[in-house]
């Protein structure tokens, strides 16, 4: 019976699921902030079917967060059933008690992101910033590795030391990049500008190239119109963090 009720209590302490793949609990972000990263988020799902997950919450409820991770990736489904390639990025800021951080990988997504990777981007990406409070800036780090390593593009090292991409490749794509400023609402902001504090011009580039094909392999418009909901993607303990 107690062990019962413990169950009960420690599911009750999960987040309901939503249909949004940034989930800023701990008020983290500013609004601009989570639009941008939604609207990634979205766009690399479309693209690629590989589903990232954000969360971040206040308190961790007496989880151990890798554990809390894990249980979001399975309960909430996150990534496709078919390929299991669904990953789970859970902050809790420092406030009475550590700050924690940790990227759970779903089975489908293990080799392109092992453990010792997620934790070098947890521990040289993420926290770094999340010492000096910039938690969107730490998020936007680790994604500009975890997108093209994710997506099959580059290595976790050609990631970190070509993360401005190849400039053939920017060139190619640079009425892409107009596009992806449209996109995302054209505003020059500091928070939401992809020049200054937004996801790296090549990052920036290849998801409104991803974005802004239809399966024809022609351009479209993208409209941000929505996530379309998770697969029933499996976690089965991949992944790291780090504490600061």
């Amino acid at each position: 019976m107690v062990i019962m009720l413990a169950g009960m209590f420690a599911w009750a302490s999960i987040p309901q699921k939503t249909n949004q793949l940034v989930n800023d609990y701990a008020n983290l972000f500013t609004e601009e902030q989570r639009n941008y990263l939604e609207y990634s988020l979205v766009a690399f799902d479309d693209s690629t079917s590989n589903q990232i997950l954000i969360i971040t919450t206040s308190s961790l409820d007496g989880y151990d967060i890798s554990n809390y991770a894990f249980e979001i990736g399975e309960k909430w489904g996150v990534g496709r059933a078919e390929h299991d390639n669904g990953l789970v990025i859970v902050i809790k800021p420092k406030n009475q008690t550590p700050g924690r951080a940790f990227i759970a990988t779903g089975y489908g997504l293990e080799g392109a992101l092992p453990d010792a990777v997620c934790k070098e981007i947890v521990d040289l990406e993420m926290i770094p910033h999340f010492k000096k409070n910039d938690y969107y800036g730490g998020v936007v780090a680790a994604l500009n590795i975890i997108i093209p390593v994710a997506a099959g593009e580059y290595s976790y090292q050609e990631a970190r030391n070509d993360t401005g991409g190849v400039m053939a490749l920017v060139i190619t794509l640079l009425v892409v990049a107009v596009f992806v400023v449209l996109a995302f609402g054209g505003n020059n902001s500091k928070d939401n500008n992809i020049g200054g504090g937004g996801i790296d011009p090549f990052t920036a580039i290849w998801l409104g190239s991803m974005a802004g094909r239809n399966h024809s392999g022609s351009f479209g418009s993208f409209s941000g119109g929505g996530f379309g909901g998770f697969g029933g993607g499996s976690f089965g303990g991949g992944g790291a963090g780090g504490s600061w």
